[in-house]
């Protein structure tokens, strides 16, 4: 199975001052079911996510257990998957209205923020999938980059209109960087009818992941090649109730 990860230390995701201003700036404690303010940034929410096992700190990875971004026509949620089917935290929800106040903080300037202020969300597929591809853009760096058998690899994770997760990712040449990278990924997604959404939305979306992740991302070190069948997704749990997709899974040479 690909996701057999060598343990290495890496450079924390979550350096200690995230962490530490999350710890004296939010009235949330360990025990508490969900954070008792809005999320304040991705960097706290980050932090939460870390502080209740969520965040494989030493992988560097959501591993088992993962977060997923929930996409609805009336409700944003973070679903916590726990793959032991007799835990009674199987899942767990944050509420709405963090996310109105998580999204109007880190929508991209050419959005339109005032949107997210409609407690009927009535967004459109292409706005979901829009705003679904901007927050993963931004949340979930971990399932970015590789290092396999000395190759880099780039992903992007996104949504597709059926609001399943899905994953392609290309190797980088030598002497590539990781915007060679990101510019083949985006280039990828809009050649592709199944996936309409206009080029500005998708690059800005880049740019703010690269603007807020590109200096520390994180590199996972896999135990041998990925098959280009088989590419991974945010979470994998043991009883796959993961909703699987034709369009999951898509590599780019």
């Amino acid at each position: 199975m690909w996701s057999a990860v060598s343990k290495v230390k890496r450079r924390a995701f979550f350096t200690p001052r995230l962490v530490a201003d999350f710890q004296k700036n939010s009235t949330y404690r360990r025990g508490d079911k969900l954070p008792t303010q809005p999320f304040k940034s991705i960097e706290y929410l980050g932090s939460w996510a870390r502080r209740e096992k969520y965040f494989d700190t030493e992988n560097g990875h959501f591993a088992n257990q993962g977060i997923k971004l929930f996409l609805s026509d009336e409700i944003w949620t973070f679903e916590k998957r726990d793959t032991n089917p007799k835990s009674s935290l199987a899942e767990q929800h944050v509420g709405l209205p963090n996310f109105r106040h998580f999204i109007a903080q880190h929508a991209p300037p050419n959005w339109n923020v005032s949107a997210f202020q409609d407690p009927r969300l009535q967004f459109t597929k292409a706005q979901r999938i829009q705003l679904g591809l901007g927050v993963l853009a931004e949340f979930s760096s971990a399932h970015r980059h590789y290092l396999v058998d000395n190759e880099y690899w780039v992903t992007l994770q996104f949504t597709d209109f059926d609001y399943n997760f899905a994953t392609v990712s290309t190797t980088l040449g030598p002497g590539q960087t990781r915007e060679h990278g990101f510019q083949k990924v985006a280039g990828f997604l809009q050649d592709h009818s199944w996936f309409f959404l206009p080029m500005s939305h998708l690059q800005s979306a880049l740019n703010t992941y690269k603007q807020t992740f590109g200096s520390r991302a994180v590199l996972e070190k896999v135990d041998g090649n990925l098959p280009t069948d088989e590419m991974p997704l945010a979470v994998e749990p043991e009883n796959n109730s993961v909703i699987r997709n034709p369009l999951a899974r898509r590599v780019i040479s």
